[in-house]
């Protein structure tokens, strides 16, 4: 994921450029010639030169009042830029003043060579306190909050309170001496070391939270928006995700990057040569706009913008897979627009086609039926079955009181000892007008009428009843059995019964 964002070139300075601050939106920079020079960023051309100190000058921060330097010569000067002068000159280092950080209350600290950390009133041009930091020279100074943090050429990095001077944490884990310190949030802190890495810090719990690994040694560190820009001795510019700690670009340059500065839109590098570097870190994932707009979801653009940062994706394809539900629980869509998406990544049509329409048997003019279909595009079979008794017993219900004519005729009484002589047609069901089928249309069987011979009145009743003449005489034998008075009117039968019983 290499990109070249690169706008322009600052050209001024005639040795490196040690130091870069923005100060009251203008670009200022310091460099081994001794200059401080003031630049019209658009305009890539320098609008104001500083003179003053009596070699390189090796630091700056941007002040409410005034642009603090200092340089090898172990003073600190304060600069009225807009008029070119130099207001005050802090002197009680005895050693090169290497880094310089605002305070909490606008009070300026400075770290020197000389191993000691100094607490300064701009306003009173005074010395506040005077803290003897470790035994080997200070590099960098950074202030967060109501702390200080200070590196040196031993590998750790410690902290400070700013209101009483003392010591609070050491933070250790790098390898080798730390060269630039930068705040990374309200309670984080950045530390870029000759061992290759560049460790964020979580303060409170004095923990690292990433470890940025370079090729080479790291030279300096930046905060530019929500990523962390490094610079490396292998000539890379590195971009970095603030939250998740990937790479999100490598941009690549002429020289090792000796300083970087935020400022518009992107930042500023300084190196060996003299020269500044203009960049831009305008965020663009290919793909993004044409996905989220196929998927009309044009809402969720920003939010995806800020994933594909986090996890350093610069093309949609590299997305479907294993990230795909953190990029979708990311946009906080609504679950339509979020299949949508889904959809679209998987290379897919936004909408699903619509199934064709599919004609309710209900609407047909046809019995209660049981349809077997065959897959091998045969006709299918159709079998009719009449109602069960529990079907019959609902829809007499729901039709209201039965008329005595249309009352299904009583079920048979049979003795146990005669059960198994029956057959499964013997028994009459309860159907009153059984269907027959003509050319898949349902109609009702004939009834018999009043004044039909009795030749007639069996036809119907077989016709009804789907019984053949023997069944039927057979039925109406069970029937006549049957005694008013009695059980069964046959005394041997109901001799059998009641010595069952």
């Amino acid at each position: 994921m290499s990109s070249q964002p690169w706008v322009g070139v600052l050209k001024g300075h005639s040795k490196a450029v040690r130091a870069l601050a923005d100060h009251r939106g203008a670009l200022c920079s310091a460099s081994d010639d001794g200059t401080l020079l003031q630049w019209d960023y658009d305009a890539k051309s320098e609008k104001r030169k500083l003179r003053g100190h009596s070699g390189p000058v090796l630091a700056l921060c941007s002040l409410d009042r005034a642009l603090a330097s200092g340089g090898v010569d172990a003073t600190i000067r304060l600069w009225d830029v807009k008029r070119g002068t130099c207001d005050e000159t802090l002197a009680g280092h005895t050693k090169a003043v290497t880094g310089l950080a605002a305070g909490a209350t606008q009070t300026l600290w400075s770290c020197s060579a000389d191993q000691t950390v100094k607490h300064w009133d701009p306003n009173g041009s005074r010395c506040l306190s005077t803290i003897v930091a470790c035994s080997t020279a200070l590099t960098a100074i950074c202030s967060l909050n109501q702390q200080l943090a200070t590196a040196s050429a031993n590998p750790t990095v410690k902290l400070w309170d700013q209101r009483t001077a003392k010591p609070v944490a050491q933070l250790v884990g790098h390898t080798d001496g730390v060269v630039d310190l930068a705040e990374v949030g309200e309670h984080h802190v950045g530390s870029a070391s000759k061992d290759g890495t560049v460790r964020v810090w979580e303060c409170r719990v004095r923990t690292t939270l990433h470890t940025l690994r370079h090729p080479r040694a790291a030279t300096c560190l930046a905060v530019v928006g929500e990523e962390v820009v490094t610079g490396c001795m292998d000539c890379g510019i590195r971009a970095w995700s603030v939250t998740s700690g990937l790479c999100t670009r490598t941009m690549r340059d002429s020289a090792p990057c000796s300083a970087l500065c935020p400022f518009g839109v992107g930042f500023a590098s300084g190196h060996g040569s003299g020269a500044i570097n203009q960049w831009e870190l305008s965020f663009s994932v290919r793909g993004l706009a044409e996905l989220l707009q196929q998927a009309r979801a044009p809402d969720a653009v920003q939010p995806a913008e800020r994933w594909c940062k986090q996890m350093g994706c610069v093309d949609v394809a590299e997305i479907p897979g294993k990230h795909q539900r953190s990029f979708l629980d990311a946009l906080q869509l609504a679950p339509l627009e979020r299949q949508r998406v889904a959809r679209v990544l998987q290379g897919q049509d936004p909408v699903p086609p619509k199934r064709p329409a599919q004609v309710d048997d209900g609407d047909l003019a046809s019995p209660p039926s049981s349809v077997q279909g065959s897959r091998d595009g045969r006709e299918a079979q159709v079998s009719f079955r009449p109602p069960s008794r529990r079907e019959s017993d609902r829809s007499s219900m729901s039709k209201g009181p039965v008329a005595q004519d249309d009352a299904a005729p009583p079920r048979p009484r049979v003795h146990p000892s005669q059960r198994g002589s029956l057959q499964l047609g013997d028994l009459v069901p309860r159907v009153t007008e059984p269907a027959s089928v003509s050319h898949g249309v349902r109609t009702a069987a004939p009834l018999a009428k009043r004044g039909d011979s009795k030749a007639a009145l069996s036809q119907h009743s077989k016709q009804a009843l789907g019984m053949t003449s023997e069944q039927l005489s057979r039925a109406r034998g069970l029937k006549s059995n049957l005694a008013p008075g009695g059980r069964w009117g046959n005394p041997e039968m109901d001799r059998s019964h009641t010595s069952r019983r």
